[in-house]
C-alpha cells in the first residue's frame, strides 16, 4: 500500500513484469473466464447430485385382474416410478417383505383368499409409514366406508391415466 497525506492507493497483487518493480494486476478477462468455467462446473455437479438424489418412488401394485394390473404398472413405469406387481394379497405381502423400500402400496380391495384391506393391515404392521391407496370397481359389502374412515385414498375403476398419476403423486406427497 502506498500512502501520502491525502490518499492511499492499494495495489492489487499480480504478476510482475519486472519493468517497474511494482506488481501489475493479472488479466481480469482471463480470471473471469476461469471463474465462469469453475461456476459452470459446480452448477453441473450440483445438478447431477440433485438428480441422483431424487430417486423414483417404488410402488407395489396389487390386483388380481391382469388387465388392470398391467395398465397400472405400465402407466406408472411410463412416469419413471419403480413398480413391483403382485396378483394377490398373499403375493403382495410377500413382495412387500422382500422389497423394504416400497413407499406406496396401490391395491385392489376385493381379491380371492386375502383382500386388499387384509393385506394392508399386515403391511402396516411391518411398516407404519408406508402410503396406502386402494382401487375398486365394486363395493358390495360397504368396505369403502371403513377405508375412507382411515383416510386411505380410493380410486374407482375405471379411472383415466391423469387421475391415476395425480392421485399417486398426491398420496406420495402427503
Amino acid at each position: 500500500m502506498v500512502s501520502s497525506n491525502r490518499m492511499s492507493i492499494a495495489i492489487a497483487p499480480g504478476v510482475s513484469n519486472g519493468s517497474s518493480g511494482l506488481d501489475e494486476p493479472k488479466d481480469i478477462g482471463e480470471e473471469l473466464k476461469q471463474t465462469e468455467a469453475e461456476g459452470h462446473a459446480l452448477q453441473e455437479q450440483s445438478r447431477d447430485e440433485f438428480l441422483t438424489s431424487q430417486r423414483p418412488a417404488k410402488i407395489l401394485v396389487v390386483d388380481d385382474e391382469p388387465i388392470v394390473r398391467r395398465f397400472v404398472v405400465a402407466t406408472l413405469e411410463s412416469r419413471d416410478f419403480l413398480v413391483v406387481a403382485a396378483s394377490s394379497g398373499q403375493e403382495g405381502l410377500k413382495f412387500f417383505s422382500e422389497h423394504k423400500d416400497v413407499e406406496l402400496v396401490l391395491s385392489d380391495i376385493l381379491m380371492p383368499a386375502m383382500s386388499g384391506p387384509e393385506m394392508v393391515q399386515r403391511i402396516v404392521k411391518l411398516d407404519p409409514s408406508v402410503k396406502i391407496m386402494f382401487m375398486t370397481g365394486t363395493d358390495p359389502d360397504r368396505r369403502l366406508l371403513e377405508l375412507s374412515a382411515k383416510k386411505y385414498l380410493l380410486l374407482h375403476k375405471p379411472f383415466p391415466v391423469e387421475i391415476l398419476i395425480s392421485s399417486v403423486q398426491e398420496c406420495l406427497a402427503s
